[in-house]
Formats: C-alpha cells, sequence, structure tokens
C-alpha cells in the first residue's frame, strides 16, 4: 500500500492543511469501505458508457479503483484489469 500520495492543490492551500486532508481521506474510506461500497451498487452511467467502449482484449488501468467493481465486469468481458486504490479495507472488499 502507498504511504504517500501526490496531490496538487491550489497554490494557497499550505502543506499542514494538504497533510489533514489527506489523513481525513485515508480515515474516512477506511472506517466506511464498507458503507461506502455499498452505496455504489454499480457504474454511473457515464462510466459504463466508457466501459462499453473498451474492446476485449484491452488492457486496462484503474487508479482509484475502490472495491473493484469496475474491474470485474471488464475481466468479465475479456479485458485484461489491474486496480490500484489507497484504502486498504476498499482493496480487501475487492
Amino acid at each position: 500500500m502507498f504511504t504517500r500520495v501526490s496531490t496538487h492543490y491550489n497554490e494557497n492551500v499550505t502543506p499542514e492543511v494538504q497533510a489533514r486532508l489527506a489523513a481525513l481521506n485515508r480515515e474516512f474510506y477506511e472506517t466506511f469501505a464498507e458503507v461506502f461500497a455499498e452505496t455504489r451498487p454499480r457504474p454511473t452511467r457515464g462510466v459504463q458508457r466508457v466501459l462499453d467502449r473498451i474492446p476485449a482484449g484491452a488492457r486496462v488501468l484503474e487508479i482509484g479503483c475502490g472495491d473493484g467493481k469496475v474491474g470485474r465486469r471488464l475481466a468479465a468481458r475479456g479485458v485484461g484489469y489491474v486496480g490500484v486504490d489507497a484504502s486498504a479495507a476498499l482493496i480487501a472488499r475487492a
């Protein structure tokens, strides 16, 4: 698992605020991974339109894959897939 994620903020956001935002994000997903994933039972229509355009045999790297719903759909269609997420709880669910 990655311990540091590079994020670009508005130049006025201090490093201390950036670190706190990253910590809050990690804490949220580690605490609410199950509930969060259950509230998103399937990809949105926009995401589904993109997925429909990916041909069988393609290879996809998804950054921020969450619990792997997109990956399961792609793999079922013969698309090579690797998903990466900073949340250990969501990866475990995937």
